[in-house]
């Protein structure tokens, strides 16, 4: 379930909750996409980011978050072509990642409209 106390997103765990969803997509349709919740470690509202010279363009930049730096990558341009439109409702969610030779790191994924969570019975 995603709260928005004082209009900022925030994923507040539960046992129903498997997922965040948020909209991609360009002038020619929108769709709807979700994450695991399990690798969501917040969603924040968008900051400036500062970008940096010679990294690929869906690379949004990058900005500090608790004394680390973090990538963010915009999804949008990823899944659809065309770079976020920075909207009241424009987050960045902050994943966990994995690689076999590092520690988990904090990824930010920057995404339009994320808005609820998907549901499911997990006791079932």
């Amino acid at each position: 379930m995603i709260t928005r106390p004082n209009n900022r997103a925030k994923v507040v765990t539960s046992r129903n909750l498997t997922g965040l969803t948020f909209e991609a997509g360009g002038q020619s349709g929108r769709q709807r996409y979700g994450l695991d919740v399990e690798d969501i470690l917040e969603v924040v509202p968008a900051v400036r980011l500062r970008t940096l010279p010679g990294l690929p363009d869906y690379v949004a930049g990058i900005f500090s978050y608790r004394g680390r730096i973090v990538p963010v990558l915009d999804l949008n341009l990823m899944l659809s072509g065309v770079a976020v439109t920075e909207h009241f409702s424009t987050r960045i969610v902050l994943v966990r990642y994995e690689t076999d030779s590092q520690d988990p790191q904090t990824l930010g994924l920057l995404v339009e409209r994320a808005s609820q969570g998907l549901v499911e019975n997990r006791s079932e």
